[in-house]
């Protein structure tokens, strides 16, 4: 009996496997756990060694599995390799960027005020930033002062610095994002629709597309940063950053969601970074770590951007 069901897991989650290169949007979320099914198919790789099956079964069942494994980290390592020191020209200017999605039903509005400012973050991007956490956020204005977010929006950016010149807006069928000029970099707040049918999942994808866009007609240094509702090993943020040349930092691959589930908190080792922040054009993210909860399903994230200005061609007049 126990062999039995170790084989038919060991089948499924090779299947599995195969299963989440499909574009197909129910099997493409399987791409999301990626490091999920790399460790369930390592610990059933061992299973299947140890109980009682023919040789010739057991041995071409383990190695499947751990082809599956090593198909997994593969995919998991190319989309987050590791970031090699570059050396800057000059002295690169530095940002602190803060990026939360709030949660619409968050009682814990002072919470996350007083997280805002502990950090001394120079930007914040706040997500599901709607209704009455409009008017939370507005203590802010004190420290960040200058603000930008459309009224349909739930998508709110906080500078220390003020903009320069206008907002640009994103907006799909569903989800939102704004573009700001921030100290000579573009930072660009997203909050994608969460992929739950396939209506979701395509606004999903189209303002991640969107996203690239704006990325591509951007001269100068950029970030993207912001709920995603995709991990960076997913199709959509694979392409975005081959169309872009964004690069995700260190720390890329700690997980943001769930932070809690049903009223439970779920250990950070089971959490999916859907969560991202993404840098190019003469940024990248330097740092990146997580904040503590503050009553959202996601965790917050801190990053650090160093960037290096865009140099305005001369003017041509005498």
């Amino acid at each position: 009996m126990i062999a039995t069901f170790v084989v038919l897991a060991g089948l499924a989650a090779a299947l599995a496997t195969a299963a989440s290169f499909a574009r197909d949007w129910r099997l493409a979320l399987l791409t999301h756990f990626r490091p999920h099914l790399a460790v369930a198919c390592a610990v059933l790789a061992l299973l299947v060694l140890v109980v009682a099956l023919p040789a010739g079964p057991k041995l071409a069942l383990a190695t499947l599995l751990s082809v599956c494994v090593a198909i997994h980290l593969r995919e998991i390592g190319r989309a987050t390799p590791a970031v090699a020191a570059t050396s800057d020209s000059g002295t690169p200017d530095r940002l602190r960027l803060g990026a939360v999605n709030v949660l619409r039903s968050n009682a814990n509005k002072q919470g996350v005020i007083d997280w805002v400012r502990r950090e001394k973050v120079d930007v914040l991007v706040a997500a599901e930033a709607v209704r009455d956490w409009r008017t939370a956020l507005a203590a802010l204005t004190d420290e960040l002062p200058h603000v930008a977010g459309h009224p349909s929006g739930d998508v709110m950016i906080f500078s220390r610095h003020p903009f320069a010149g206008e907002a640009r807006h994103f907006f799909p069928n569903a989800g939102y994002a704004v573009a700001v000029e921030v100290a000579g970099l573009t930072v660009i707040g997203v909050h994608t629709a969460s992929p739950e049918d396939v209506n979701h999942s395509r606004a999903c994808d189209e303002l991640i597309a969107m996203v690239g866009e704006g990325v591509r007609a951007t001269p100068g240094p950029v970030v993207a940063a912001g709920d995603f509702n995709a991990t960076p090993w997913s199709a959509p943020i694979l392409d975005l950053v081959a169309g872009t040349g964004l690069a995700h930092g260190p720390n890329a691959r700690a997980g943001s969601f769930p932070a809690a589930w049903a009223g439970v908190n779920v250990p950070a080792w089971l959490a999916i970074p859907i969560d991202l922040v993404l840098a190019g054009h003469g940024a990248r993210v330097i740092g990146r770590r997580h904040g503590p909860r503050l009553g959202s399903d996601h965790w917050p994230v801190v990053a650090e951007i160093q960037y290096s200005r865009r140099l305005d061609p001369p003017d041509p007049r005498p």
